[in-house]
């Protein structure tokens, strides 16, 4: 009778999933820092080489982004909504006014009802921007998995591990304070035969289990990774499980002797932390902080919707803020569908908007220098120019937005754009500001700094030659990518094979071997 896997695995994260044959790099990750220590040992025989593209990510400009409110300057701009209907214009085209004089007006037929919608669709976008916030924390504290290279075979032999026979029961009783120790596999399956063999062993309806993934299948073999679950029959004869905190994994390797109970001191636990490779992490991370910003967004625009609606409920007549002149007048429905103001009076100004650059990109940007702003309201961009840059910084807590790839703990010092008047944005409508703090030169291949030697005030990288022997190559390089990739500016081509640079035959002129990269991570 075939045996069927229980779908509970599927749904658990790849870590549970996957062999690994050892863990030789210790990662530390706070605070959008990422360190890396690699401990490798030498090898005799010929070196293996990979594919370089392998070990490379092509990366396009960077975008940074900030965001502002706009402020005019000497500029007035009168919109009219979809509830609005203007009863009277009090000015014409070309008309001087000045502070006070009433402009236009109009009747409403906003209702309270209308206003509640407003303030209900706010607070739900505050408790999605709380489980944004939640998520990124949750993202930050998954674990680093970066696997080795392949055991160098010039270390003395290991003494042979014997293989038992999988699922292995070790002992325990089943019960929460001693579960049952079964050395495990990624070939074996959690079956309805097998659930029913624990179930049975524990004398219940409920069963504490630690599973343990030993190196070559054998007791005597270290401790790959371990998972503690439970599983309980339920009334009706089903069976609920779940992966349980609690217990499960000896950080000290310590196990429990066969038949024994677990004595843990209270600081045995599972460790159910995902791991993931440096690339996933940076993509998670990366999605959280966009759906941060995204929501940000959207609940700036509903409290400017809801700030906007509960101003037209309270006022009829609108008045001019400044001393000018009429510049243009729009019908209501030519307004609403070009989704420009009704009104523009202008006393010979434009726009300002703040936004904030990070400290490091003060050296790359300058006064002068032009940037793209997209409204909210309308989506429309327009280049705008970089008139001022402050030269303090601001307070963690000072409520400016900034995103780009580069360092996220840098200080954030805001800067000032200019608009003109024609421009199709509004007073007190938040706009993006977008640019790239690094130029064209930011675009490239990025090859991963384990495999970049750094000598002598060099950058060096091996290769396999046109003999299929290693060089030693010299490559230019350019600025880092994530703290984990470096940009190559020359000296490869894309199209060799690489060598990791360490090892006891790790030398100019040895001989190679073609490999693939599933040896290297020991897939």
């Amino acid at each position: 009778m075939k045996k069927e896997k229980i779908t509970f695995l599927s749904n658990l994260p790849e870590w549970l999933r996957r062999t690994i044959a050892g863990v030789l790099i210790a990662a530390l990750i706070g605070g959008g820092v990422y360190g890396i220590l690699l401990l490798v040992r030498g090898s005799g025989g010929k070196v293996k080489v990979y594919p370089i593209m392998e070990f490379c990510t092509n990366y396009a400009d960077d975008q940074a982004e900030t965001q502002g409110l706009v402020k005019p300057d000497k500029m007035q701009s009168i919109y009219v909504s979809e509830t609005q209907k203007i009863t009277k214009y009090f000015v014409h085209e070309g008309d001087t006014v000045k502070i006070g004089d009433p402009i236009l007006s109009y009747d409403t037929t906003l209702t309270d009802l209308q206003l509640e919608r407003a303030r209900i669709s706010v607070q739900k976008l505050e408790i999605a921007l709380d489980e944004a916030n939640a998520n990124l924390v949750k993202v930050n504290n998954y674990r680093l998995y970066v696997p080795q290279p392949d055991p160098l075979p010039d270390e003395e032999p290991d003494t042979p591990l014997t293989p038992v026979e999988v699922p292995y029961f070790r002992g325990g009783s089943g019960t929460k304070d001693s579960p049952f120790f079964y050395i495990w596999s990624d070939d074996c399956a959690y079956d309805s035969a097998f659930i029913d063999s624990l179930l049975t062993r524990a004398g219940g309806s409920t069963a504490y289990v630690v599973f343990e993934v030993h190196d070559g299948d054998s007791p005597d073999g270290d401790i790959l990774r371990s998972w503690g679950m439970v599983f309980v029959r339920q009334s009706d004869g089903s069976v609920a499980f779940k992966v349980d905190e609690a217990y499960g994994r000896f950080d000290d390797g310590t196990t429990p002797d066969d038949g024994g109970d677990i004595d843990d001191g209270g600081n045995t636990y599972i460790d159910t932390t995902p791991s993931y490779t440096y690339n996933e992490l940076i993509a998670m991370r990366r999605e959280a902080q966009e759906k941060i910003y995204q929501t940000e967004l959207d609940l700036k625009k509903a409290r400017l919707e809801y700030e906007t609606l509960e101003f037209e409920i309270n006022n009829g007549v609108v008045y001019s803020k400044i001393d000018g002149v009429v510049k243009t007048i729009r019908s209501p429905d030519q307004a609403r569908e070009e989704q420009l103001p009704a009104v523009l009076i202008s006393g010979g100004g434009g726009y300002y908007v703040t936004g904030a650059m990070s400290e490091t990109e003060l050296q790359t940007l300058h006064v002068g220098d032009t940037v793209t702003v997209m409204s909210w309201q309308t989506y429309s961009q327009t280049e705008a120019e970089i008139v001022s840059i402050s030269e303090y910084p601001v307070g963690e807590n000072s409520g400016y937005y900034h995103w780009s790839q580069g360092n996220s703990n840098a200080s954030l010092y805001p800067f000032t754009v200019y608009l003109d008047e024609d421009t199709p944005v509004r007073e007190g409508e938040y706009v993006n500001i977008t640019y790239n703090p690094f130029g064209s030169s930011a675009s490239g291949v990025y090859l991963q700094n384990m495999f970049i030697l750094r000598e002598g005030g060099g950058s060096f990288v091996y290769v396999r030659d046109a003999n299929g022997k290693l060089e030693k190559r010299a490559v230019s390089t350019g600025r880092s990518l994530w703290g984990s990739y470096t940009q190559i500016n020359g000296g490869l081509t894309g199209e060799e094979y690489i060598a990791f640079p360490y090892g006891n035959n790790i030398r100019a002129g040895a001989k190679t071997e073609i490999s693939d990269v599933a040896s290297f991570y020991n897939y």
